[in-house]
């Protein structure tokens, strides 16, 4: 049997105050409460990201700030085979108070997993973002 893959996603800005009240109320206090519990996993992907990729050194803090602290940029679903396997978020955060990047990352909220990470320019708030490639279904 073939296996396929869809994604549900929402950007922060398409959302209305419920879902972004609904981030900030219920799924934040999850991710801190997992984050307190065991300490994320990094996916192999992740870890290699992290050693090649980042302008400033990241230690464990950083990313349990950026978990507990950051700025959601988008919440998605995962279905395969029309059964959910997965709900993530992407994540925002100034790696470090001088830098002139953000950590941004996305985590598993059925893993409590970084499955990637990447850095952008403080300064690029995503002018050509594209909100058609995003569902306009609301997350509550």
């Amino acid at each position: 049997m073939k296996t396929y893959t869809i994604v549900e996603k929402r950007h922060i800005k398409q959302m209305n105050r419920k879902e972004r009240d609904y981030l900030n109320n219920v799924i934040r206090p999850i991710i801190i409460k997992d984050c307190n519990e065991d300490l994320p996993k990094l996916s192999n992907h992740s870890l290699q990201r992290f050693k090649k990729k980042f302008p400033v050194p990241l230690t464990k803090e950083d990313i349990i700030d950026t978990l507990s602290t950051g700025d959601f940029i988008e919440y998605k679903k995962h279905y395969t085979n029309n059964v959910l396997s997965d709900k993530r978020v992407v994540l925002r955060k100034n790696m470090k108070n001088d830098s002139e990047y953000d950590l941004v990352l996305v985590y598993s909220l059925m893993s409590n997993e970084i499955i990637t990470v990447w850095d952008n320019k403080n300064i690029d708030n995503h002018y050509s973002l594209d909100l058609t490639k995003y569902s306009r279904r609301t997350i509550v």
